[in-house]
């Protein structure tokens, strides 16, 4: 399998029915979610752009970008969206102008990253968004109940993420967790808060519109995989 392949294989075509089932959910809440107004698209962080594709196959009348810093990854998403006339993959941000596009979304990626590499990511992706547009962020859910549930079954199957009764606990209480970061990266998500995260968001003049759960909406943070948050720039 290349590496490319490799997040797919661990989400969207996992061999756990409980991920492969919370992934393609949030997949869906992605599409609906992306072109939250306008029809202007910047995927920032598009992995291998299947996302993309999906989107432009319902929406070909919008202008879709999909920003993805590593050239592997570029490539596949080229591949995986050469039959689609309005879909442009790019390794350079410096590509586009400032203040173009609608939504900027960003799935996925906040979690990895320390708090320098998301101030770079979230400056960024204000950069590109128009003043009245929205970026549309998703973050795995790591602290409370759904986090505990979330641990058990990585301990179950063996997932690489945590083997330590001590960071269960402290995770399921939203107590903070020495992260390994190199080069501003981590790939477990085991001790990301999202309260860590929501604060560099308001510091950095965004306002949180709404919040959306998934895959079920009415059960919030208790069990729940994923937390989909609206923002828009502070007026």
């Amino acid at each position: 399998m290349s590496t490319t392949n490799i997040y797919d294989s661990y989400t969207i075509d996992s061999p756990s029915f409980i991920k492969r089932f919370a992934h393609r959910v949030r997949y869906g809440n992605s599409m609906k979610l992306s072109i939250y107004k306008g029809n202007s698209l910047l995927d920032y962080g598009t992995g291998s752009g299947i996302l993309l594709g999906k989107i432009a196959s319902l929406r070909p009348d919008a202008v879709l970008y999909g920003y993805e810093p590593f050239d592997e990854f570029v490539k596949q998403a080229i591949e995986n969206n050469k039959n689609y006339t309005n879909v442009f993959i790019i390794g350079d941000l410096n590509e586009i102008p400032e203040m173009m596009f609608d939504n900027v979304t960003c799935f996925e990626v906040m979690e990895h990253l320390d708090v320098n590499a998301q101030l770079v990511a979230i400056r960024n992706m204000k950069s590109k968004l128009k003043k009245d547009g929205n970026i549309i962020l998703s973050v795995p859910i790591e602290t409370g109940i759904a986090s505990l549930f979330k641990n058990i079954a990585r301990l179950l199957v063996g997932a690489p993420h945590t083997r330590k009764a001590g960071e269960i606990f402290k995770a399921t209480f939203g107590l903070p967790i020495k992260r390994n970061f190199k080069d501003g990266w981590v790939g477990s998500h085991v001790g990301f808060r999202f309260t860590d995260l929501e604060k560099t968001l308001l510091a950095e003049g965004l306002v949180i519109e709404k919040i959306i759960y998934s895959p079920f909406k009415w059960l919030y943070n208790i069990c729940n995989s994923q937390r989909f948050v609206i923002l828009r720039n502070k007026v």
